[in-house]
């Protein structure tokens, strides 16, 4: 029991902040993301919940740093290629090949040939393909035609969430009262658009509560 205490109190010290693991501070916020868990929200929210967290919400003035810090961080982690997907998650380099994921500790020679020649060393990730996927960036983390959950609430109080830039895309939201979460959209650029709740199956992304 003390073993396990002690591990479950071991903190990742990024920019003054500490998180317990599995989060990882980025822009003064303990973030979790999983790429490989989609859902509907209230599905996503349970797998945030059971690590003592929530679906990523914003708070009113400290949001939009919040929010350049969280793309900056992902476009820095985060790449992907025809066939594969290739996240750095805590340090932790992970390569999902046509379903076959394969982990490895940064550091670790990582070779996946499937079609696609991918080769990390030392933290350096070098993609060699023949036809590449631009950067398929959905604002959280990388899934092809896929989304993030967004927590559109400030504060949690029930406050809607601010409309316009540098969030939504144009357009958006819908005047559609039955859609009342959002996603960062890849192919609008990474700006939200509005999506069911209930029914758009999404990935993960949760913040410390």
């Amino acid at each position: 029991m003390a073993t396990t205490l002690l591990l479950l109190l071991l903190f990742a010290l990024t920019m003054g902040q500490q998180c317990i693991h599995p989060y990882a501070a980025i822009g003064g916020r303990c973030i979790y993301i999983d790429p490989f868990i989609l859902g509907s929200m209230q599905e996503v929210r349970n797998v945030c919940q059971s690590h003592h967290g929530d679906i990523l919400w914003f708070e009113e003035g400290t949001d939009c740093d919040f929010y350049r810090d969280l793309l900056n961080h992902l476009h820095t982690n985060l790449v992907a290629v025809v066939g594969v997907l290739v996240v750095a998650v805590v340090g932790v380099l992970v390569v999902a090949v046509v379903g076959v994921l394969v982990v490895a500790v940064v550091g670790v020679l990582v070779v996946a040939v499937v079609g696609v020649l991918v080769v990390a060393v030392v933290g350096v990730l070098v993609v060699a393909v023949v036809c590449v996927l631009v950067v398929d960036v959905v604002g959280v983390l990388v899934v092809a035609v896929v989304g993030v959950i967004v927590w559109l609430l400030y504060m949690k109080t029930g406050k809607a969430a601010r409309l316009g830039v540098p969030y939504w895309l144009e357009k958006y939201p819908h005047k559609d009262t039955t859609s009342n979460c959002a996603i960062l959209y890849k192919n609008g650029g990474y700006y939200w658009i509005d999506a069911k709740c209930d029914t758009r199956k999404a990935a993960a992304i949760c913040r410390y509560a």
